[in-house]
């Protein structure tokens, strides 16, 4: 069987060394071809990608490596590179999860725990409880009503089934869930969310946090100092306490709140926004609004002037 390799590139498909790529062509270099030195990059496990590239505003391709070869480590490098085929994150979940079934646990209820540094642990069977402290773990659950756990620094965290239970302590932790109504917390700094079911309920407490939500009737909390919190599902609900927010509701009939100072929403047609405006640091009043009335723009962004009226920011 044809062994897949993975790679990523940001919005505008240049690579982390700003080479820029374009999709079905072939992609070549000259020199020596040496892992982290010269070649193009591609990793066999969709999660090691993760280890280069952010899981939310990055783009993820299947690719095809030819000629001269570098391995090291969970990367290979190569003289040719074609992107062959674009991935959605829900298909970029589901190959890391086919990957994982290679060395998976497949019994129901399995209650697994590792306290070793990059960890893999992946569990096809419903109801299953996995736990890992080290750094740099991977877990994926394929099955129904799985909870996960990570303490580490840089774990990753895949659910694939509804109603799973993710959460991470460690600082630069990526957790992904497929499945209607689950649940993710993160409270490690760094941290990033990506939600695409039905009723799902992200919390992030570490700063600089980013939290996307795809499914309609979402739930999306985060108290951290520069979070981003993005839910493009409607009815929607996104909330942020810490300081210097971005909230973004692209899904209709949405709510919208910053408690914290120096904060931006925006939203579609019908989304209701609240920010908080303060004087000399302590907080004065709640200023409320939605979009499409009173001259609030759709998806257009919206501060506070320093007498507590929106302003396009």
């Amino acid at each position: 069987m044809k062994k897949l390799m993975f790679k990523a590139t940001d919005k505008d498909l240049r690579s982390c060394k700003y080479y820029r790529f374009e999709i079905g062509k072939e992609h070549a270099t000259t020199g020596k071809i040496e892992a982290c030195k010269n070649g193009f990059h591609a990793c066999e496990n969709p999660l090691d990608v993760l280890m280069y590239y952010p899981l939310i505003g990055s783009r993820f391709f299947v690719v095809k490596q030819r000629g001269a070869k570098d391995i090291e480590e969970n990367k290979t490098a190569s003289e040719k590179i074609v992107l062959e085929k674009e991935l959605d994150l829900k298909s970029f979940i589901e190959y890391a999860v086919i990957h994982a079934r290679k060395y998976a646990n497949t019994g129901y209820a399995a209650v697994l725990a590792d306290s070793n540094d990059g960890s893999k642990i992946a569990v096809a069977g419903s109801h299953a409880q996995i736990a890992a402290s080290g750094d740099s773990t991977q877990i994926v659950a394929s099955g129904e009503s799985t909870w996960l756990a990570a303490a580490g620094t840089g774990s990753k965290l895949v659910a694939f089934r509804g109603n799973s239970a993710l959460a991470s302590s460690g600082y630069n932790s990526k957790l992904m869930s497929s499945g209607d109504e689950s649940r993710l917390a993160a409270s490690g700094n760094n941290s990033e969310i990506a939600a695409l079911g039905f009723r799902t309920g992200i919390v992030s407490s570490g700063s600089s946090s980013t939290l996307k939500s795809f499914g309609d009737k979402s739930e999306i909390a985060a108290t951290g100092f520069r979070s981003i919190l993005v839910a493009s599902g409607g009815l929607s609900r996104l909330v942020a306490s810490g300081d210097n927010a971005r909230i973004t509701a692209s899904g209709c009939n949405s709510v919208v709140a910053a408690v914290g100072q120096d904060s931006m929403v925006s939203g579609c047609n019908g989304t209701l926004i609240c920010l908080t405006h303060y004087v000399g640091g302590l907080p004065v009043k709640f200023v409320t609004g939605k979009i499409g009335e009173k001259g609030l723009k759709e998806n257009v962004s919206y501060g506070l002037d320093r007498k507590g009226r929106f302003v396009e920011v």
